[in-house]
């Protein structure tokens, strides 16, 4: 399948890169461009970005390792699987094994191996689950090459509750937002600025949900304060260990201190010299911060 065909297709429904923005556990896209993606007609042609080709061109040669260290063969050759009762419930699976109910999805990552000590992150999870029940896999194989050529396979077992929150949200997400025309709620700093462009000098008082976010943001903000206090202090005091050295052994890790050299533009003393020239160059912009400002 081409590009363009992929891309078409992927407009007709749910695909599982999709799922982890509907649960809002995504750290790459929004449910919001979920929405705008599928809702588009125009079709978005972009050039894969550099990661994006890195990544399908060792997808064949992780997909070969696994086979090669599991001992099995795979089947690459899969169309399109669409669920029944739901038309818009997708999948593209890299790999199913054959002779075994057990699907496999690789990926690969610029990440050392450590990031990962807690098992499937939860944007990969999220996609791995759709896949298992789309297919009512018995289990899902995600074998990952990391940085530095370290490869390692972790396993999705079957999680029936949680698979039947993925079901629920990406069908309310269709039927609520998509059928409807209906965007989701805006979630991050540029989508609240496009969506309210303009702020308005009124009061609106918090019920209790955003009271308790507020609350916690109060509790977070301090928490973040000690923390930066207590890194500084850390790090002085292994610098003032480590004197001249410029290398830690820790044993379990290592720790370089590096002396960085940098030129910066002195913006001030140019402004003095040449006020009518800086001002040419000066671009207007805006942003928000929501800060406290009393009882």
């Amino acid at each position: 399948m081409n590009r363009e065909q992929f891309l078409l297709d992927r407009k007709k429904g749910i695909g599982g890169s999709d799922v982890a923005s509907i649960l809002g556990v995504s750290p790459f896209r929004t449910a919001l461009e979920v929405y705008h993606d599928k809702t588009s007609p125009e079709l978005a042609l972009d050039e894969p970005t550099e990661d994006m080709q890195r990544g399908v061109r060792v997808e064949k040669y992780i997909l070969q390792e696994y086979a090669e260290r599991s001992e099995v063969e795979l089947n690459t050759n899969i169309p399109t699987i669409v669920d029944q009762e739901y038309q818009f419930m997708r999948a593209n699976i890299d790999a199913k094994v054959i002779g075994q109910n057990v699907i496999v999805e690789a990926k690969s990552t610029k990440a050392p191996i450590s990031s990962w000590e807690k098992g499937i992150p939860e944007y990969y999870k999220a996609q791995v689950a759709y896949y298992a029940m789309l297919t009512n896999a018995d289990y899902v194989e995600v074998p990952v090459l990391f940085s530095g050529w370290k490869y390692a396979c972790f396993t999705y077992w079957r999680d029936a509750e949680y698979e039947a929150n993925i079901k629920e949200a990406v069908i309310n997400f269709w039927n609520n937002h998509i059928v409807k025309n209906i965007p989701p709620k805006p979630t991050t700093t540029e989508e609240l600025m496009i969506a309210y462009p303009k702020l308005e000098q009124k009061t609106i008082e918090a019920d209790d949900d955003i009271r308790e976010k507020v609350y916690l943001l109060q509790e977070a903000q301090e928490q973040r304060k000690e923390l930066e206090k207590k890194e500084k202090e850390l790090k002085n005091q292994i610098q003032g260990y480590m004197g001249d050295a410029g290398l830690l052994d820790a044993g379990f890790c290592k720790l370089a201190l590096k002396e960085i050299k940098s030129t910066r533009f002195n913006a001030n003393a140019f402004k003095e010299k040449y006020m009518e020239l800086y001002q040419q160059y000066l671009n207007d912009s805006s942003y928000r911060k929501l800060q406290f400002i009393g009882g």
